[in-house]
């Protein structure tokens, strides 16, 4: 009795696949198999991944057992692993085109739910098949596809994971814990925050890009974290352009230039002046070697000409902690994270870095307005996603954002923690992230703020 394997899976990373596809085939001819019917369509999700199907015959299924079990078979899915994910149920399919799976058949699962039901054999002698040629079966497979790609879940079913690449404290937190609440506010379900910090954000940003694009693990980032260190770092690891989707920006805020109360002085000139006297002396805190705060204050030396050391730390709140404490003496912090201190004196906020005046710190000037016209820096917000995110998810998600943003209790909230709103759906994001990367690529390179490896 021949037996007939059937599969599907959407392609994540064809590249990576190009591999895979070789050592399957030479896998199913050593153990009497061949193919019917292999290739990929469109996935019924729209801007989804590509969706490939298979149809294998056997002679029987214990030949088909004896190539699911081989050690090449194993070895091929080892490649394939986080590089496409099995995504219909085939059997939902083919049961409604009339196909009756053998109830003697034990179906053969790999390990993971993630792929438990995905693929399937079916016993059956060659004439059963007459009726049906294998272009139906594929049609079959796709229905049971279209029936779980529209889904009766509504989207988030399960736990949406929202990583920030950066300690609890700073500014990357803060802004973790309000998406997380927008998209809550917007689409329900169970939304967690979980803090990934080391690496200059590498760390919690790689486990992003390596996530499945199911609409369940997501980055908050932004300036600091996904523009500013590929163009300082020459063996980034990732491709900001390629490897991430960008849903929504959420929000736009300043930096602020902030020293030690006990330090004497309390301007800009007058810091100038001090820094002049003590070249290289006076340290400046920043929440990690390749962020906003370490360019702001880089930014800040070419201009005007002075020196200090910077002391990275792994977030803003551990940076400003010390600066407390007086193991360095400036910084140039986001606002979200530094307004609660710089309105209650325990540090002295001397200028900010945008090109207008702050409605949370009235009557602090901007640096344009003392000694350095021209100067400005301010960070944004920004929720990403793995490459391969199916379009309607990114739809919804942009959505939920830029009219969570437009709430005015939202907005609100959002101006007391520091932030100002700006909800741009994804088509903005896209284009004003390419425009910050071309615009600090130029200031990077012409200021030589590339980082030592």
């Amino acid at each position: 009795m021949a037996a007939y394997v059937i599969g599907e899976a959407d392609i994540v990373n064809p590249d990576a696949m190009k591999a895979y596809g070789p050592m399957v085939v030479a896998a199913v001819k050593k153990y009497g198999g061949k193919y019917l019917a292999r290739g990929a369509r469109p996935q019924v999700l729209e801007g989804g991944p590509a969706h490939n199907i298979l149809v294998i015959e056997f002679e029987t299924a214990d030949a088909a057992r004896r190539w699911y079990a081989s050690p090449e078979y194993q070895a091929a899915k080892t490649v394939r692993q986080g590089n496409s994910k099995f995504a219909a149920p085939a059997g939902r399919g083919l049961r409604q085109a009339g196909v009756a799976l053998a109830p003697e058949f034990s179906t053969p699962r790999a390990t993971g739910a993630r792929e438990q039901s995905q693929r399937i054999v079916v016993a059956m002698p060659l004439r059963t098949l007459r009726h049906l040629t294998i272009a139906s079966l594929v049609v079959a497979v796709f229905a049971g596809v279209s029936t779980h790609s529209r889904g009766e879940d509504r989207y988030p079913s399960r736990t949406v994971r929202l990583v920030v690449a950066f300690a609890p404290g700073g500014v990357a937190d803060i802004m973790g814990r309000l998406v997380a609440q927008l998209l809550q506010h917007k689409l329900g379900g169970t939304i967690i925050v979980e803090n990934k910090p080391g690496g200059d954000g590498l760390i919690g940003m790689g486990e992003v890009v390596r996530a499945a694009p199911d609409g369940y693990t997501f980055l908050v980032g932004g300036f600091g974290g996904q523009v500013i260190p590929p163009l300082m770092k020459d063996d980034f690891p990732f491709d900001v352009r390629r490897d991430i989707v960008k849903i929504a920006m959420t929000a736009e805020f300043a930096n602020v230039l902030v020293v030690n109360k006990s330090l004497p002085v309390n301007s800009v000139a007058e810091l100038i002046a001090y820094l002049k006297q003590h070249p290289g002396k006076m340290n400046f805190g920043s929440s990690g070697r390749a962020t906003s705060d370490r360019l702001a204050a880089e930014m800040f030396m070419l201009e005007t000409g002075t020196k200090m050391l910077n002391v990275p730390y792994r977030g803003g709140g551990m940076a400003l902690n010390d600066m407390l404490a007086g193991t360095t003496q400036v910084m140039f912090p986001q606002l979200p994270a530094v307004i609660g201190m710089a309105t209650s004196g325990a540090v002295k906020p001397l200028a900010v870095t945008s090109r207008y005046r702050l409605s949370q710190l009235p009557d602090v000037p901007t640096l344009a307005e003392t000694v350095l016209p021209g100067y400005h820096v301010t960070s944004w917000n920004m929720l990403f996603a793995p490459r391969g995110l199916p379009q309607n998810i990114r739809k919804v998600l942009s959505d939920a954002l830029v009219e969570a943003v437009k709430d005015p209790q939202f907005q609100d909230r959002m101006r007391k923690i520091g932030v100002e709103p700006a909800g741009k759906p994804s088509a903005e994001a896209d284009a004003f992230f390419e425009e910050e990367l071309v615009r600090w690529k130029k200031v990077i390179d012409t200021a030589g703020l590339k980082l030592e490896r």
